[in-house]
């Protein structure tokens, strides 16, 4: 099994590949983690809003065989 987390589904509603930042790990931890650009840059953390707006999507985690 391997876990993909930070992407949606309805794949139109996902960034292109160039907005992630992409963790892959499928043959020791059968991982692939999407974290989008905007959570790994700290200026976003200043403005409240942008800060909420960046975890919107946090819960996006999807299993496939």
């Amino acid at each position: 099994m391997v876990l993909v987390k930070g992407l949606d589904v309805d794949r139109e509603a996902n960034a292109s590949e160039e907005g992630y930042h992409k963790f892959i790990d499928i043959e020791d931890m059968g991982m692939v983690v999407y974290t989008p650009l905007e959570v790994t840059d700290p200026k976003n953390f200043i403005d409240p809003k942008k800060n909420q707006a960046m975890y919107d999507h946090h819960a996006k985690v999807r299993e496939s065989l």
